[in-house]
């Protein structure tokens, strides 16, 4: 059954005007080979690529919809990375057991029911019995539709509307995301707390309106006739309490699971129903104790939903507030003083808390988004409470209203919609997007530190804060140590690195322990350079860049991209998901260069994604036109080598350049550390036959190969590493760049055989994540170090499928 349907654009954030190219749909798996799945096992939920499904108009996939088709499943497996987007994380957190597509020749029916298997084309697929949420946004968007076309009214936040009415945001591009994150008002935009908060709220109330209403009038009227009667027992009876109470619950959870059940809203629905089954039970708890019982019953429900940057997200907001509240209880509204007095401490309060929740929540957005946004204080003051009593209360009845009286929900939803439309151009008008600064992984862990300290030492220093259990903080203390622990390891783990992960590469070189040690801390406050090869699958990107010892902040004068990682079809690349994310976290804001070693689609990534840096070369350089070769740019401790292609060299090339392939005409560079004296080759994708021109060329003296390190040819193709490059070559390390099982099989067999055969270390991103290759000056070491190691969590590595296999 169709869970979710995500139309695929071949867009990024730099090209927002882009055409469907697939369809990504989450299935509920409930037949495998005709065979039902038992119901005992958990929900067997897999994300598909159903490649040109688009550009049949006739199928019309929906959510409810029931599929039958040959799939092929792989492994969840996502990048690997110090930063960036790690879609298995992502996934694993929804829940999903495999990814794979839809074999486009291969679907048989899409239809309601569990017809006999018969190939039929995509023409003439019946899709009906979509989903409720799926008919509820049909109906949304076509009210729409329909009144842009009859009156030529403008919706501007469509998008936004649907989002809030079934949490759907596929509408909001690229550009408008990002622009709302830099508000400070995405959280707005996720139904949690707030929205079924509100909506457990509106009903309650109105609900006990009504009862008091109904009590009333039958006590008036038994009043009239001197009689006691069903007013007075009611109002006497529970039901004034259960029922407001159960309608309420029984309600928010029809909308829950109406909108598919998302995380966020589960949680916010148990929160509430844990309270208020406390409360008619009369069973007296601490705030903290109910939290705690939401969070247990939040991974009952979805026990990978921890893994999710909202679960802890939506809970540390929730101890903030409370935090809050029980700090300022007696300040929001006095008896006996007036209401001009009470109005001032209930507007002091509302600046409070806006300034208490972004210094509360800014460890959070500093660790996760990589900066923070000071202009939320003022956009979350401003827009809040319209949002909660205007905006939120009309789309809750215009969506109650589709079916019932759809000019009235119309009208509901263009006021929403006006709203919306009036405060974002002032927030635009006012640049309050501005207010957005990113920070480096050490900025943010130094000020994440200050923030521990502060709530360490607040119980002791202030007053107020003895109202607050002792032990609460040093339990928040210790978890928001461990969790930040885990985020940002940078500083004191890369400390406990260097003590153990030492590799000397010349034998000449003392390899005792003590030795090395000495030998690391000796000159702390040195440059080094740091080269790292990142894992975007089976592609490649590396970074060279300088740093120094004690910290990830790039220190030099010197940061080079070379490769950009893979971009697909439908518009992902590696450039925004890995490399853009790294570049900002330290704090690297300018490029020396940019050089793609060849033009395939799995190196030339996206450039133009890297927009939170300032580039003075934004165009990559490569070396497919002989006439415009890349320029290297060198400095006084890195040297930059261009060795292949070299029309002083090889001056036939001129004429034999259109010949070769796109792999042959890969850049070869070789970097040098001028302080250490490693060297790095980095052989882009060139086969054999360019790998033995190197080698002639090299035994002629008019270039030289030998190399520490070796990126490896073509991710380790059978077609490339042949024996007398390697032995030219002469590294101690070499480092595979590829993808987890990926369909060629790279590096192959007989490539690892090679190397092993010459005693070369061996490092592949397809099993280690990101290789950081760290070179120490006056010294013959290389500091490797790795994403994945044996500290790595389990699901990480293991094989879905199987018990004793594992993905990487």
């Amino acid at each position: 059954m169709v869970n979710n349907v995500h139309i695929a654009k071949s867009c990024s954030k730099t090209n927002t005007n882009c055409t469907p190219k697939s369809l990504i749909v989450d299935l509920l798996v409930t037949h495998v080979e005709k065979r039902e799945v038992d119901w005992l096992q958990p929900a067997l939920l897999v994300r598909l690529n159903w490649f040109e499904a688009k550009t049949d108009s006739n199928l019309e996939l929906k959510m409810g919809n029931e599929v039958t088709a040959h799939v092929k499943l792989k492994s969840v497996v996502g990048y690997e990375n110090e930063y960036g987007f790690n879609r298995q994380t992502y996934l694993t957190a929804g829940g999903y057991k495999a990814t794979g597509s839809i074999i486009k020749d291969l679907v048989f029916s899409v239809n309601s029911n569990n017809q006999d298997m018969t190939t039929v084309s995509t023409e003439h697929l019946n899709v009906n019995r979509p989903a409720q949420r799926q008919l509820i946004t049909d109906k949304l968007l076509r009210m729409i539709n329909l009144s842009v076309s009859e009156s030529d009214s403008k919706w501007r936040h469509q998008d936004i509307l649907l989002a809030l009415t079934t949490g759907d945001k596929q509408l909001i591009d690229y550009a408008k995301k990002d622009t709302i994150n830099k508000l400070g008002i995405g959280h707005f935009l996720a139904i949690s707390g707030l929205h079924v908060g509100l909506i457990y709220l509106l009903l309650t109330l109105t609900l006990k309106l009504l009862i008091k209403f109904i009590t009333g009038i039958n006590s008036l009227i038994n009043k009239v006739i001197n009689k006691k009667g069903f007013g007075s027992k009611l109002s006497q009876s529970l039901i004034p309490m259960l029922v407001p109470n159960l309608l309420s619950l029984s309600f928010i959870w029809f909308y829950v699971f109406m909108i598919g059940t998302p995380s966020s809203a589960v949680r916010a629905a148990l929160a509430i129903s844990c309270w208020v089954l406390f409360k008619m039970l009369r069973v007296r708890l601490g705030s903290f104790t109910i939290l705690l019982a939401v969070a247990t019953c939040s991974i009952i429900w979805s026990p990978w939903s921890y893994l999710n940057v909202s679960w802890w997200l939506s809970f540390y907001a929730v101890v903030g507030i409370i935090i809050f509240f029980r700090l300022f209880a007696n300040r929001t509204w006095s008896e006996g003083a007036s209401i001009v007095e009470n109005t001032k401490k209930v507007v002091f309060v509302a600046i409070a808390f806006q300034v208490f929740m972004v210094a509360w929540m800014s460890p959070m957005t500093m660790t996760i988004f990589g900066g923070i946004s000071l202009s939320s204080i003022a956009t979350n003051l401003m827009l809040a409470p319209i949002f909660s009593f205007i905006i939120m209360p009309s789309i809750v009845i215009g969506t109650l209203t589709l079916d019932l009286n759809a000019p009235l929900s119309l009208f509901m939803f263009s006021i929403a919609d006006e709203i919306l439309t009036w405060f974002w151009d002032l927030f635009i008008w006012l640049k309050l997007e501005s207010g957005w600064f990113y920070l480096s992984s050490t900025t943010a862990f130094s000020l994440v530190f200050l923030f521990i300290v502060l709530i360490s030492t607040l119980p002791f220093i202030s007053k107020y804060f003895c109202r607050l259990n002792l032990t609460v903080f040093r339990l928040l203390s210790l978890i928001i140590l461990l969790f930040f622990g885990y985020k940002i390891p940078n500083i004191y783990r890369d400390t406990w690195r260097l003590w153990y992960t030492v590799k000397p590469i010349k034998s000449s070189v003392p390899t005792e322990a003590a030795s090395n040690r000495t030998a690391l801390f000796k000159k702390s406050n040195e440059l080094r350079t740091l080269i790292s090869v990142f894992d975007v699958g089976q592609g490649s990107s590396l970074l060279v860049s300088q740093q120094d010892r004690t910290s990830q902040y790039r220190t030099g004068n010197f940061s080079m991209l070379i490769d950009l990682g893979p971009i697909f079809p439908s518009g992902a690349n590696a450039t925004q998901a890995v490399i853009e994310p790294t570049l900002q976290k330290r704090g690297i804001h300018d490029l020396t260069q940019v050089i793609v070693t060849h033009l395939d689609t799995d190196h030339i990534g996206d450039v133009l994604a890297v927009n939170g840096t300032q580039f003075e070369n934004l165009i990559p350089q490569n070396c497919d036109d002989l006439t415009k070769l890349p320029q290297l740019v060198g400095t006084e401790r890195v040297a930059l080598t261009l060795i292949w292609p070299n029309i002083s060299i090889w001056p036939e090339l001129v004429e034999l350049w259109p010949n070769y392939s796109r792999n042959n005409k890969s850049c070869v560079i070789l970097i040098e550390d001028l302080a250490s004296g490693l060297k790095l080759l980095v052989s882009g994708d060139i086969t054999h036959k360019v790998e033995q021109i190197l080698v002639d060329a090299h035994h002629q003296s008019n270039i030289n190969l030998k190399a520490d390190v070796l990126i490896a040819s073509h991710h380790g193709s059978k077609h490339s590493s042949f024996k007398p490059f390697i032995y030219a070559a002469s590294p101690s390390i070499v480092v595979f760049s590829s993808g987890v099982n990926n369909r060629f099989g790279m590096p192959s067999q007989e490539v690892k055989n090679r190397y092993e055969r010459y005693q070369i270390s061996q490092y592949n991103t397809a099993e280690l994540g990101q290789i950081d290759l760290l070179l120490n000056p006056n010294g013959q070491q290389i500091e490797i170090r790795t994403t994945l190691n044996k500290w790595s969590p389990f699901w990480k590595k293991q094989n879905p499928f199987s018990f004793h296999g594992q993905i990487r």
